[in-house]
């Protein structure tokens, strides 16, 4: 996962919603994606449903903000 490139991003765009996707959700990783402002963070792999989930939360907030 490139945290750096993430904090980039959202220096730049400072609303800027995301999930992450990795091979591993070790407790530490979760923590670091809640930390770096991502919604969600998934392991590989990934169910269909997940990802649906993943993204109707990223939709959802992405509409609630003014």
């Amino acid at each position: 996962m490139d945290w750096h490139y993430w904090e980039k991003l959202r220096e730049k765009q400072p609303g800027l919603e995301g999930v992450t996707m990795s091979g591993y959700a070790m407790p530490l990783d979760v923590v670091k994606s809640k930390e770096a402002s991502y919604l969600a963070h998934l392991a590989k792999p990934v169910s269909l449903a997940q990802l649906d989930e993943a993204i109707r939360k990223v939709v959802h907030r992405t509409r609630m903000q003014p």
